[in-house]
């Protein structure tokens, strides 16, 4: 992120990077504590990707979303959760979803705002 150059460098320098078990991570966290939670799980079907990506696969947790994770991703969202998957993928039957369809992947987002 620190090498991206304009205009990305000011909306990077505001993400904060971490590793940690995800649903560990959320179950620490304060109720609406961050404006919005990305879920980007891992595919079960590799795709081809960037140059560099198998090193992320090797680190990323493989572990498929479940209810747990988006409970709490749901508690610690102030504004919405957003779930990236491969396109023909669903979405767990939570809430009703918001979906922003691209070529490959969906956008998946509920709002959280009370």
């Amino acid at each position: 992120l620190a090498r991206l150059s304009p205009p990305w460098q000011g909306g990077a320098a505001r993400i904060e990077v971490l590793s940690a078990e995800s649903c560990a991570w959320l179950a620490e966290q304060g109720r609406n504590s961050a404006d919005a939670v990305l879920l980007d799980p891992m595919f079960e079907e590799p795709r081809p990707a960037a140059a560099g990506f198998d090193l992320l696969r090797a680190l990323a947790c493989s572990k498929p979303l479940d209810d747990e994770l988006l409970d709490q991703a749901l508690r610690v969202a102030a504004r919405r959760v957003v779930l990236k998957l491969p396109r023909g993928l669903e979405p767990p039957q939570v809430r009703k979803w918001q979906q922003i369809r691209g070529r490959e992947l969906t956008y998946f987002t509920i709002s959280t705002c009370r």
